[in-house]
């Protein structure tokens, strides 16, 4: 059993949620923010400069695939679930894949989840792999980030917000492949997938 430690919270066990676009959880996050339609074609990402938790400079796309999922560090169990899912994806894959392939998370709080802060969070979930990254960036470049993947929020009545819940599969040239949504994705499925655009 994994115990969280986020934002100053510990937590248990795995979280009992429905399966599906919307998910219900805690007061900070309980109406998730449902899917948007399925796009007609394929959202490419034009170049973002962004910063992960250890202070490095990353850019997307960066000729590698990547997993990718959205989250805020005051989150207590909806955000933890997402980052995990990511975390469980490299654990999937063999160990030379897995260096070729980028497992991140981007927050979308960019006033509280400073690279310090993001720091912390690594430590606390045991991203400790180079191919792990926790961002953020400068908020005009994360506003075109978020709408190329077409993932939304919004700020509850809490200090929360209300989000959709979104992993995402981008290859090397920044395309946006697939949109996986809910708090349990196919995590084999989504390896395989990765897999084969890594050339593994």
């Amino acid at each position: 059993m994994r115990r969280w430690v986020f934002a100053g919270v510990v937590l248990g066990a795995a979280i009992a949620a429905p399966v599906g676009p919307v998910a219900a959880a805690d007061d900070c996050c309980k109406a998730a923010l449902a899917p948007p339609a399925a796009a007609a074609t394929t959202a490419v990402l034009a170049a973002a400069a962004l910063v992960d938790h250890r202070g490095r400079s990353v850019s997307l796309p960066d000729g590698r695939p990547w997993v990718l999922t959205f989250f805020y560090g005051h989150c207590p169990d909806v955000c933890p679930t997402m980052i995990y899912n990511v975390a469980d994806v490299a654990s999937a894959l063999p160990a030379a894949v897995r260096q070729k392939v980028g497992f991140g998370a981007i927050s979308f709080d960019h006033a509280r989840d400073t690279v310090p802060r993001l720091a912390e969070y690594a430590e606390n979930f045991e991203l400790r792999g180079d191919h792990h990254y926790l961002m953020t960036g400068e908020p005009q470049t994360l506003a075109r980030v978020f709408t190329a993947f077409k993932f939304d929020y919004k700020p509850d009545r809490n200090g929360g917000y209300q989000h959709t819940t979104l992993t995402a599969v981008m290859d090397g040239q920044g395309r946006i492949l697939h949109h996986f949504y809910g708090l349990r994705p196919d995590i084999e499925r989504i390896a395989v997938i990765v897999k084969d655009l890594a050339g593994g």
